[in-house]
């Protein structure tokens, strides 16, 4: 029973032993102690897996996390360069509409 710690085989080894003095009723609760013991360290295993993915899964959202914040970052940046090409090209074409205007008026 490579399953069960040391002191858990040497407690089954001595169900198994005085399993030979019992009887019945006795038999079925050595087999359910038995049975008990090796359900814990499945579930002992069962919960590390879980624990161990468990981890996995936070590091991969604080990964995803730093990834959408970058990108976010991204987005706000390129706004403003935007915004300001914008309020750029809105004078620029203010300033040459109030020139022909002008011309316009010289004549």
């Amino acid at each position: 029973m490579s399953g069960l710690s040391s002191d858990k085989e040497q407690l089954v080894d001595e169900i198994r032993n005085a399993a030979d003095q019992m009887t019945g009723a006795h038999l079925r609760e050595a087999a359910r102690a038995r049975l008990d013991a090796l359900l814990v360290g499945d579930l002992t295993a069962s919960f590390g897996q879980l624990v161990g993915e468990l981890v996995l899964t936070r590091d991969q959202m604080a990964r995803s996390s730093e990834a959408a914040s970058r990108h976010d970052a991204a987005l706000v940046r390129w706004t403003r360069v935007l915004s300001w090409a914008t309020w750029a090209y809105t004078g620029l074409t203010g300033g040459l509409l109030v020139a022909a205007v002008v011309a316009i008026f010289k004549r």
